[in-house]
């Protein structure tokens, strides 16, 4: 295979002369990225095979890592499984969750008495959990036809309960029952198909929500048609308020395939790690990261068509990795962090034909954009606004429809490290208004057309090119600020913000 270098280059060849992106095209000049878009779609091409072709188009490869280490801890205590009213069981775990998913959730449910099969203690198969509510007279709860297992009711597993979905098995959750998957013990869906069945119930659909001390592991498996908008817990998989659990175990989504509808929604979660999961066509933010910490994202493939963004970082999460991932098509960003996020970390990604910028940050801390390929997006490459100590540094930044990399709004004491990076006909190369202090070192402007930079960039210009043709290049300084409100820190966490103030960089 070649080398990400010689990748490259054959991009910029062929690149040589063309226009960038413009809203509403695609660029016939790139069939390779054409071809990898189209294979992101087609669930009969294999990831191996997609990273294949992003490696020949870009040089972007697999991190092979892994996931965390650790396995689930099953308990072996007394099988107990029993019923409870669903408005008693939401409320317990309802009061830290987001206002009026509560109140949705029991909207859906066929009656005010409806109630929910309970795990309460000991480790269950489904056929497990079907065979004892059939000796307790409630057969219709959970039913096994044909096709697999169908939930007609709630489930809730409790903490000291499991839940085992093996290879091959089915569970469809009839969402016109209001039926949902609520996991505070251990779960553990491996090689297994999760999906919904029945009408939908005023926008209703199931859901699979791990909450407060729960674990759940979800490898190789296929999650389709979960999730209803509006609330993070309502998300496809969703996992909310475990930062002070006391599980021992970390939760893994692992090499499995998510499709229509469902997403990932993390919300107070530390601890953390998607990898090597496909995304197709889900009509939210494929992944969605909220308030949490110390989560790993990699090695996924997201092509949606409709929707958000397909990475969303935001609400002060802080200690993301965010790596290797191929991203085309996002309906807006391919990867947005916002909202007093810190210490954030974007390395090693393919993002491509972005309806909006490919990779965007506004609002945030410690953040470095490290050896990405960002090509073809229908707006900016990369965007930095209001960024504190952030780092852009060795990507290539190839035919986006707008500037490589845009700066702006930033805060009056803020700097940007902007080094190494290949600019090849974009709009713009920089753009920038209000672009605070940046300093620039050895970034590769010789293919950059039509212009190579625009705003408080276009009046340093003389000075950028120099810097940029000089054999021995040092460091270019530019400091620009515009009359502004005070600078507002209140979106970051105390902790967080003052770690990353304490280090230049990251």
């Amino acid at each position: 295979m070649p080398s990400r270098f010689a990748a490259i280059a054959t991009l910029v060849a062929c690149l040589a002369g063309s226009p960038w992106a413009t809203a509403g095209q695609k660029s016939p000049y790139w069939p390779g990225l054409d071809r990898l878009e189209q294979d992101t779609q087609r669930l009969d091409v294999s990831s191996v095979e997609i990273f294949r072709r992003a490696h020949e188009l870009a040089g972007i490869e697999p991190s092979r890592a892994g996931g965390r280490a650790g396995q689930l801890i099953f308990p072996d205590t007394q099988k107990r499984l029993s019923r409870s009213p669903v408005d008693i069981l939401l409320r317990r775990i309802g009061l830290p969750a987001s206002q009026g998913f509560v109140e949705a959730s029991l909207k859906a449910q066929p009656d005010p008495q409806a109630a929910a099969i309970v795990i309460e203690s000991g480790s269950f198969s489904l056929e497990e959990v079907r065979q004892g509510l059939q000796t307790k007279g409630f057969d219709d709860y959970l039913e096994k036809g044909p096709e697999g297992y169908v939930a007609h009711r709630p489930i809730f597993i409790w903490t000291g309960g499991a839940l085992k979905i093996g290879p091959g098995e089915r569970l469809a959750v009839d969402g016109s029952q209001g039926a949902f998957v609520v996991n505070t013990g251990v779960l553990e869906i491996d090689g297994a198909h999760l999906g919904a069945t029945g009408a939908k119930n005023s926008g209703f659909r199931p859901f699979l929500l791990t909450t407060f001390g729960g674990a759940t592991l979800v490898s190789r498996s296929e999650i389709t048609g979960l999730g209803f908008p509006g609330f993070p817990e309502g998300s496809g998989v969703a996992f909310t308020h475990q930062q002070f659990s006391s599980s021992v175990t970390s939760s893994i989504l692992k090499d499995n395939i998510f499709k229509d509808g469902a997403g990932v929604a993390l919300a107070g979660v530390s601890g953390l790690d998607i990898v090597g999961n496909r995304f197709v066509d889900g009509p939210h933010t494929a992944v969605l990261v909220k308030a949490a910490r110390d989560v790993r994202i990699a090695d996924n493939i997201v092509s949606q068509r409709s929707g958000a963004h397909a990475i969303k970082v935001t609400d002060g999460s802080s200690h993301l990795d965010i790596s290797h991932n191929i991203i085309i098509g996002s309906p807006g960003n391919g990867i947005f962090v916002d909202g007093g996020s810190t210490a954030v970390r974007i390395s090693d990604n393919l993002v491509g034909r972005s309806r909006l910028t490919g990779i965007s940050v506004d609002g945030a801390a410690c953040v470095a954009i490290v050896r990405n390929v960002v090509l073809a997006n229908l707006s900016r490459g990369i965007a930095m606004r209001s960024v504190l100590n952030g780092n852009v540094e060795k990507n290539d930044l190839l035919g986006n429809a707008s500037a490589g990399l845009a700066i702006s709004g930033q805060f009056e004491h803020s700097s940007l490290r902007v080094s190494h990076n290949n600019f090849v006909n974009n709009r713009f190369g920089l753009s920038g208004s209000a672009v605070g202090e940046v300093s620039l070192l050895a970034n590769d402007f010789s293919r950059q057309l039509p212009r190579v930079a625009d705003g408080d960039f276009a009046t340093n210009l003389g000075g950028l090119l120099e810097s940029a043709a000089s054999d021995q290049p040092g460091e270019f300084k530019i400091k620009v600020t515009a009359p502004t409100a005070p600078d507002d820190f209140s979106q970051f966490s105390a902790v967080d913000f003052s770690a990353c103030i304490a280090k230049k960089g990251t």
